[in-house]
């Protein structure tokens, strides 16, 4: 049993400031109590959406840390996760590598290395010895969990490299193709998909027409469209799909169209369960936007049974403005964002120098409410994921 004073040296030893606004905080923590941020980076959809330049003060704290606990499982993978983001693949593997040696219960350890073993490159072009060091990672992964994911890479070394190669190897692509698909999704997460999908379509054209524009109103930059399961809603129902990825019976969706002088807001929030859809219009100057921003997000929703309780790391992308009205959506993943939100940043530096032709910069908001919709339309015989 550990005396009390070497409880306090261990405490002090684990303790870091947040990677994301420097507050002190304990390893141990879920998320900074300043910020929401995550304190522990523990899966790698969580940093789709944060720029080069806030990974690599993840990668500082983490580092810091490292160098009095090398040893932290918890840390090691964390690092490893920042630097694959970055793509520097070598200091990747060698900290999934850590992470290996730290737990061998760890499947998502092992994938990794194995994806940090192409380096970026096509599986044709790497050598046989890193060819078998990838599938012993990839069969330890499945040994340990066997998600589709994992079946679905492993395909692909099997029909870039053997295939391709015309040399002989068990089991065949294409067997490992239907594995992946079969553990994928389940019925019901395909189902939801299909549903948040359909619904999805002509978001564009519906948000123009409920804010009253013209496409040709809205030309400065493409529109941006960010949309993800909606779990900030009360008594949501809430899972983590078969494949990993965490959903809710809520979808949201927010449209943001630029005229010349104005930012214009579309948000549409529906129930996968009936044909009930919430709509909201927002209208603000370019003066009036304090930020724009996405950054990792933290939440823990019921479960679908409300008895176990879940929580997500999300990427969350939230618009503020002078008012104090914030626009928030959870989202996975979402790559096309992160461009979109730095263009957007750019329009706003740009319009924000520039006098307002018309009017003055007091923000117009107008609220639809609740009302019903049509069905979706019926099923489509291949799944398609977004």
């Amino acid at each position: 049993m550990l005396l009390r004073t070497e409880r306090s040296l261990i405490m002090q030893i684990v303790a870091m400031n947040c990677p994301h606004c420097g507050a002190p905080v304990s390893i141990d923590d879920r998320e900074c109590a300043y910020c929401n941020s995550p304190i522990v980076i523990t899966s790698f959809s969580t940093i789709g959406g944060i720029n080069p330049a806030e990974l690599n003060k993840y990668v500082s704290t983490y580092q810091k840390v490292l160098a009095e606990v090398p040893n932290d499982k918890s840390i090691n993978l964390s690092v490893a996760f920042c630097y694959l983001r970055l793509r520097m693949y070598e200091q990747a593997l060698f900290y999934f590598e850590m992470a290996i040696q730290d737990s061998f219960a760890n499947s998502e350890a092992f994938f990794y290395a194995a994806v940090c073993l192409l380096g970026g490159k096509k599986a044709f072009l790497i050598q046989r010895n890193i060819i078998d060091k990838i599938e012993t990672y990839i069969n330890a992964a499945r040994a340990i969990e066997n998600k589709g994911i994992y079946a679905y890479f492993h395909a692909y070394i099997k029909y870039d490299y053997f295939e391709r190669k015309f040399l002989m190897t068990q089991p065949k692509y294409d067997e490992l193709l239907k594995e992946a698909y079969r553990l994928e999704v389940s019925d019901f997460d395909i189902k939801s998909d299909r549903i948040a999908r359909e619904r999805m379509t002509n978001i564009k054209s519906r948000a123009l027409n409920r804010l009253g524009l013209d496409a040709d109103e809205v030309k400065e930059v493409p529109p941006i469209v960010v949309s993800g399961y909606d779990f900030s809603r009360q008594n949501i129902k809430a899972w983590i799909g078969k494949d990993g990825k965490p959903r809710s019976n809520f979808y949201k969706a927010v449209v943001i169209f630029f005229s010349q002088n104005e930012m214009h807001i579309y948000t549409s929030t529906f129930s996968l369960d009936d044909t009930t859809e919430m709509e909201g219009t927002d209208v603000y100057f370019y003066q009036d936007i304090v930020s724009v921003s996405t950054a990792p997000n933290n939440i823990h929703v019921d479960g679908k049974d409300k008895n176990n309780g879940i929580d997500i790391q999300t990427i969350a992308f939230r618009l503020v403005t002078k008012g104090g009205t914030s626009v928030t959506v959870d989202m996975f993943n979402n790559y096309n964002v992160g461009r979109s939100v730095n263009a957007m940043r750019a329009l706003l530096r740009e319009r924000k120098e520039r006098p307002v032709v018309i009017g003055k910069p007091q923000p117009v908001a107008a609220a639809y409410p609740a009302r019903k919709v049509q069905p979706s339309v019926p099923a489509q015989k291949r799944y398609e994921p977004f």
